[in-house]
């Protein structure tokens, strides 16, 4: 048996989670910015206290939208019945996020062909332009209603099970994520994917 089998904690149901609307906080360098050391140590308290991988998404989402510098911070998750299905979870930066999480929700393979793609990856992809054609294409809806000018996207995994996806942004174009929000964004991915794991009993 493979790790996926093994994993004693399965993957978050998609139940109904009220998103919560924070208006983006750009003004000025991020915490993550101003105070590495101590940023991430808070984050690192936070991950230790959760009790399930729900909070820890939750805490990593808020983290980034607060700490990270992060406009825009969203979470979506794979139905567990419908690994094909995508569902939006969680959203910060935004005044009504029901058109947002509906655009980052519906079937991967039909709507998100792009999203296909990054979540067979492990690491977190970079998009600098979504202007310029991708390979496999966005869909109009997201882009839409995004509008975004770059922005992070993450899979998340328990071991090597893929369990839905974080996307980041510094908000609607021209606005653009740079190379520092990159390192940021790989500092609180990675200690939260290993709080998941070892919380999972995969480490």
């Amino acid at each position: 048996m493979g790790p996926e089998a093994s994993c004693p904690i399965p993957a978050p149901l998609p139940v109904e989670v009220p998103s919560i609307t924070v208006r983006p906080q750009k003004q000025g360098p991020s915490a993550i910015e101003t105070n590495p050391p101590e940023t991430l140590q808070l984050l690192q308290t936070a991950l230790r206290e959760a009790k399930d991988i729900n909070t820890l998404l939750n805490t990593l989402v808020h983290a980034l939208h607060r700490d990270g510098g992060f406009a825009r911070a969203s979470l979506a998750l794979l139905n567990p019945s419908n690994t094909d299905h995508l569902v939006g979870r969680r959203l910060l930066g935004v005044d009504e996020p029901a058109p947002y999480i509906d655009s980052l929700s519906g079937s991967l393979t039909k709507e998100h062909p792009h999203f296909v793609q990054l979540m067979k990856r492990s690491d977190a992809v970079w998009i600098e332009d979504f202007t310029v054609p991708l390979s496999n294409p966005i869909n109009p809806k997201f882009l839409r209603t995004w509008n975004p000018g770059s922005a992070i996207v993450a899979p998340h995994r328990v071991g090597t099970r893929p369990i839905g996806m974080l996307h980041c942004d510094n908000g609607p174009l021209p606005r653009q994520v740079q190379q520092k929000d990159y390192h940021a964004f790989q500092l609180f991915f990675g200690q939260t994917t290993l709080s998941i794991n070892r919380l999972a009993g995969v480490l």
